[in-house]
């Protein structure tokens, strides 16, 4: 009779620690889960771009502005980027891989919750006036912006989101039309 209840002991010792390991992979799952949910996740979306132009005192130069957002429930960190523009080929090759940035700098700004803000990404140079209408439109030559933000979520892990775009204008030089170029969009 002993030697029964030692074992029935034994087995309630063993579901015990079972338990206990359960509800230890539940509770980190569940901090998983807490993190996922509230952190800050820094995208990028539709902004302004600039087309060149001549103005009154001279000339503006191709640039692309996106609006980068953060669609998280809390604010983002020393929110930093690096944003680079050129004139390149439309479309891209399927191979084709941006120029790498530099690290953005490890000081920043703020960005709240559902808070967006726009980066710049300036052409080096003019383009021979005769090419301005064929980028604009996108005919065989585009708008091209990228860029590279670094950021930390609220409990301290270091974020990076990674942009391409391809900006097409209206006769009035709107943005009308924004392509996200395949395999160089990513965020962690």
């Amino acid at each position: 009779m002993i030697a029964a209840f030692t074992g029935l002991l034994v087995v309630v010792g063993l579901l015990q620690v079972v338990i206990l390991v359960v509800h230890a992979r539940l509770f980190r799952s569940g901090e998983d889960t807490k993190h996922k949910e509230l952190r800050a996740y820094v995208t990028a979306a539709v902004g302004q771009a600039v087309p060149q132009m001549a103005i009154q005192n001279g000339r503006l130069r191709f640039e692309g502005k996106p609006s980068i957002i953060n669609m998280g429930r809390t604010p983002a960190y020393k929110v930093s980027w690096v944003a680079r523009a050129e004139i390149l080929p439309r479309p891209l090759d399927a191979n084709y891989t941006f120029p790498e940035l530099p690290t953005p700098p490890t000081e920043g700004i703020v960005l709240g919750p559902m808070q967006n803000m726009l980066i710049s990404g300036l052409v080096g140079d003019y383009v021979p006036d005769q090419q301005v209408d064929e980028i604009r439109y996108g005919r065989g030559m585009g708008l091209y912006v990228w860029a590279k933000i670094s950021y930390f979520d609220i409990f301290g892990r270091k974020r990076t989101t990674k942009l391409a775009q391809m900006i097409t204008f209206s006769d009035d030089n709107k943005v009308i039309n924004v392509q996200y170029p395949n395999q160089h969009n990513y965020s962690d």
